[in-house]
């Protein structure tokens, strides 16, 4: 197992110039664990598709999904209160924690397990959320070698970097700062 130390990096950065000065590293050592951040030759059409949709008192609950890179299709939850129709809102990315039964259902409230539904209680708050499946967990099953990845891990970091493009595109989204949510 590598650690900060066996990769001969320093102490987790501490502050915004501690971060900047360690990002080159702590990207080198990550992509030796995880294998290589795809490239651009992976970027194209996000081709966001509604599969369904389902109004939910404050926000509206779509399940959507979306195209990170060719021959791929992530399902997602969408959840978009309804006052961001009138007035742009701030968006958070949910990934959701090891469920190999549920998935991302588990963070729109959908998977029956007490304090898990964040997607769920950040969209009753007003904010835009998006809550991708995990590869390999539930219903979502790519084939994350035949895509040329080095480990799922990355495919999974592809999926949620796309899905903050996704997020980026978005009418109803303010900003182009986003938060992340989430836990295992």
């Amino acid at each position: 197992m590598s650690t900060f130390s066996s990769l001969r990096l320093a102490a987790p950065p501490s502050s915004r110039g501690a971060w900047e000065a360690q990002r080159p590293a702590l990207l080198e050592a990550m992509q030796q664990v995880m294998g290589s951040l795809p490239g651009p030759e992976k970027r194209g059409s996000l081709d966001v598709q509604v599969e369904g949709e389902v109004d939910s008192g404050s926000y509206t609950r779509r399940l959507i999904t979306y195209v990170p890179e060719p021959d791929c299709r992530v399902p997602a939850y969408l959840l978009i209160p309804h006052a961001a129709l009138q007035s742009p809102a701030p968006a958070v990315l949910c990934p959701h924690p090891t469920d190999d039964r549920i998935g991302h259902k588990v963070v729109v409230g959908l998977g029956g397990r007490a304090n898990r539904a964040y997607a769920s209680e950040l969209a009753q708050a007003g904010f835009v959320t998006l809550a991708p499946a995990y590869p390999l967990l539930a219903d979502y099953r790519p084939d994350w070698r035949a895509l040329g990845y080095q480990s799922g891990t990355m495919k999974a970091i592809w999926d949620n970097m796309r899905g903050l493009d996704l997020l980026a595109e978005l009418p109803f989204v303010a900003g182009e700062f986003f938060a992340s949510i989430g836990h295992s």
